[in-house]
């Protein structure tokens, strides 16, 4: 099956620096992190060419992605109707979510608000508690500010806030006051010296890449059982139930 150009130019952007040189020999779309659906709602908050819009599709989700990008959305549409996946996707703003109240079950995002400003994410989080329907779920992805490799990159830019497109980082102490505004918050691991790192693309992935992943893979089932390694995770998970 022939890769979408889109998917193929936007890699390093959706995927990362574990992907630079890789030739796509397949869409990387990795399994879904939440049990099955059963055919209940959920948004993807920037879904750009929709590669977790599609897997929440395959575990049962009824999925819609959401893109400031118009290019995206249409890509996205492409791929979907290439893969046989029905998923609905529409061109908005986080911040302005053009759904009516208690919309989706769950809300899901994985690294895209990191790209935000701070000072734009309370906007978000009030956007996101309004379309969860009671007793709704948060799963968004963010990058820990004390994780190593996040360390190392924000001294590289001498710890400054970040703009455009530059990732913000936040603490655990901050993340569980932003989201804490929806409901209870937990956190918990999702990689370790890097951010998205998916052991289902090893195939595509180069030697020293692997290797990264099957580290991050190792620490974060060690966290399950030594929670304290959680605060120095690159990648975290942030849920949230919104209270009724």
């Amino acid at each position: 099956m022939e890769v979408d150009e889109h998917v193929r130019a936007s890699l390093i952007k959706t995927h990362g620096n574990l992907y630079r040189g890789v030739e796509l020999t397949r869409y990387p779309i990795p399994p879904f992190p939440l049990p099955d659906g059963r055919g209940r709602a959920l948004l993807d908050v920037g879904c750009n060419w929709g590669r977790w819009t599609i897997a929440a599709a395959r575990a049962g989700w009824r999925p819609t992605g959401i893109d400031l990008a118009k290019k995206s959305v249409v890509a996205a549409r492409r791929v979907a109707g290439q893969l046989g996946v029905e998923a609905e996707y529409v061109v908005a703003d986080a911040r302005e979510l053009p759904f009516e109240d208690g919309s989706f079950d769950t809300v899901f995002s994985y690294s895209v608000l990191q790209h935000l400003a701070k000072e734009d994410l309370p906007r978000v989080v009030s956007e996101v508690g309004r379309v969860l329907r009671p007793g709704g779920l948060v799963w968004i992805e963010m990058p820990n500010a004390r994780g190593l490799l996040n360390l190392v990159r924000q001294a590289r830019r001498g710890f400054s806030a970040g703009s455009g497109q530059d990732v913000r980082y936040w603490t655990l102490a901050e993340l569980r006051e932003l989201f804490g505004a929806i409901g209870p918050v937990s956190i918990s691991a999702d990689g370790f010296l890097t951010i998205n790192p998916q052991a289902a693309d090893l195939d595509l992935l180069p030697p020293r890449s692997r290797a990264v992943v099957r580290i991050s893979e190792r620490l974060t089932r060690a966290s399950e059982r030594l929670p304290l390694l959680v605060q120095v995770a690159d990648s975290v998970v942030v849920h949230a139930r919104k209270t009724a």
